[in-house]
C-alpha cells in the first residue's frame, strides 16, 4: 500500500477544538495521514486511530482558566517567537504536504517561513466576513483598515482605550517577528488565524456571513465529532415515558450549580450529566458519565443544558433540540446571544435562582428545532466531498507554484 502524504494538525489546547479536527481527519482519512499536536486529548486521537507528535504549544489552557479566551492574541513575543520556531521545525522534520490550524496564532508564520500550505479551520465570529456592522466608540474617530477589519471576537476589546491598547500591543509583538524573520506585514490580527485556505465551521443560520466570499473562505458547516471505541458502560439509557434533559458544561465549564437539582421540583425531570469530573451527592433522577456518543443520545433528550460552545451547541441543533446556556467566556456568551436571537433557548448567567431555571426548563423542554437540523443535515450530506475538493484545490495550487517556479 502506497504511504499517504502526511498532514500536520495544530490545535487549541481544548476538546472541542480537538474534536473538530479529528472530524477533518475522519472525513479525509482514505487521502491522507493526520498526525495531531500532542496534548492532554491523545488518548482520544488514538482512540480514533490518528497519531500524534510532539511540539512546543502556547499555554492555552491558562488562558481559558483566567476567563480570558477573547485575548488568545495576546501573548508575550517571546513565547510567540519559541512555539513559531518548534512550529516550523516539526513542519520541516515531518515535511506534510499541507497543515491544518484550529486557533493558532503563529501558524501562519510558521507555514510562510517553510513553505507549506496552511488550511486554517475557524468559526464565523473569528473571522472578518462575519456579518454585523461594528459600531466603534467615539474613541475611536478614525478607524484605520487594521482596525476597522476585525471580526466580533476583538471587537469588545476595542470598547476603551486600555482594550485598544492591548490590542495594539498584540500587534506590534506579530509584526515584530514578521520583520524579524523576513515575513510580509498582515493588516491586523485577524489575518493571523487565516491560511491559505479558511474553513468556517458554522452554517449561516447560526452565525451570519457577508455575501461573495473570497475564494479561500469556505463556509463548511460544523464539525460534529463521532467517538469511537465506547464500552458498554459508557451507553447511557432514556427513559421514554419521563422528559430527559442533557446537561453538559464541557472541558472548560461549571458544574457548581448542579446542587440545584437536588429541589423536589425537579425531580419530575431525569438529567443526564456529562464530563462532571465529580460526582455530587444528588437525587436518582441524575446521572452522570464521562462518555458519550451525542450523535445518538442527542435525538432521545428533550432539552440541552450547556455553557455555549460551539461542539455542544452544534450536536443539540442538529438533534433539533432547544438548549438553556450558562456562558463563561467571550465566545460561548455571544453563542448564547444568538441562541436567544435566533428562538432556539434561552441564556442565563451563574448565579440564576433555582425559581428562573425551573421556569426555563418549563419553558423550553420538549420544544423542536426542525429547520436548523434540517440545515445541518444538509450542510453534512455534502461535507465529506466538498473537503475533498477543496484539499485538491490545496494541492493543485502547490503544483502550480512548484511548476511557476521552475520555469522561471
Amino acid at each position: 500500500m502506497a504511504t499517504q502524504p502526511k498532514v500536520l494538525v495544530f490545535a487549541f489546547d481544548l476538546l472541542a477544538h480537538y474534536t473538530r479536527c479529528l472530524r477533518v481527519a475522519e472525513l479525509l482519512s482514505n487521502e491522507y495521514e493526520f498526525l495531531f499536536q500532542s496534548s492532554d486529548y491523545d488518548a482520544v486521537v488514538h482512540q480514533q486511530g490518528f497519531s500524534t507528535f510532539n511540539c512546543l504549544r502556547l499555554a492555552e489552557k491558562e488562558l481559558v482558566a483566567q476567563g480570558c479566551r477573547e485575548d488568545i492574541m495576546n501573548w508575550p513575543g517571546a513565547d510567540l517567537e519559541l512555539v513559531m520556531l518548534a512550529q516550523s521545525e516539526a513542519i520541516q522534520q515531518y515535511q506534510p504536504v499541507f497543515v491544518i490550524g484550529d486557533m493558532s496564532p503563529t501558524l501562519r508564520m510558521a507555514t510562510e517561513r517553510t513553505g507549506v500550505k496552511y488550511i486554517s479551520i475557524t468559526n464565523a465570529y473569528l473571522s472578518r466576513y462575519y456579518d454585523a456592522p461594528f459600531e466603534a466608540p467615539d474613541f475611536l474617530k478614525k478607524l484605520g483598515a487594521d482596525v476597522a477589519d476585525v471580526p466580533p471576537f476583538y471587537r469588545n476589546k476595542l470598547s476603551d482605550m486600555k482594550g485598544f491598547m492591548a490590542v495594539s500591543r498584540s500587534q506590534k509583538e506579530f509584526r515584530f517577528l514578521r520583520r524579524r524573520y523576513g515575513l510580509a506585514k498582515q493588516l491586523n490580527l485577524a489575518l493571523e488565524l487565516e491560511g491559505d485556505q479558511t474553513w468556517i465551521c458554522d452554517t449561516k443560520l447560526f452565525h451570519p456571513l457577508k455575501d461573495n466570499l473570497p475564494k479561500d473562505i469556505e463556509e463548511i458547516g460544523p464539525l460534529r465529532f463521532s467517538p469511537k471505541g465506547l464500552k458498554e458502560k459508557d451507553q447511557v439509557n432514556v427513559h421514554p415515558d419521563r422528559k430527559t434533559i442533557l446537561v453538559t458544561m464541557g472541558s472548560s465549564g461549571n458544574y457548581a450549580w448542579l446542587q440545584q437539582l437536588a429541589d423536589q421540583r425537579f425531580a419530575d425531570y431525569d438529567f443526564l450529566v456529562c464530563g462532571s469530573t465529580t460526582e455530587e451527592n444528588l437525587p436518582e433522577n441524575i446521572r452522570y458519565f464521562q462518555f458519550a456518543d451525542f450523535n445518538k443520545l442527542m435525538p432521545q433528550v428533550d432539552l440541552v443544558i450547556c455553557h455555549g460552545g460551539n461542539g455542544s451547541l452544534y450536536q443539540a441543533l442538529a438533534a433539533g433540540k432547544p438548549i438553556i446556556c450558562f456562558p463563561g467566556f467571550f465566545e460561548q456568551l455571544f453563542n448564547a446571544e444568538r441562541i436567544e436571537e435566533n428562538g432556539w433557548g434561552a441564556s442565563y448567567l451563574e448565579g440564576t435562582s433555582t425559581e428562573d431555571l425551573l421556569a426555563a426548563i418549563e419553558t423550553w423542554v420538549g420544544r423542536s428545532l426542525l429547520p436548523i437540523a434540517e440545515t445541518i443535515a444538509k450542510m453534512e450530506e455534502t461535507q465529506s466531498n466538498l473537503l475533498r475538493k477543496l484539499t485538491s484545490h490545496l494541492l493543485a495550487s502547490i503544483s502550480e507554484t512548484e511548476l511557476s517556479e521552475t520555469v522561471a
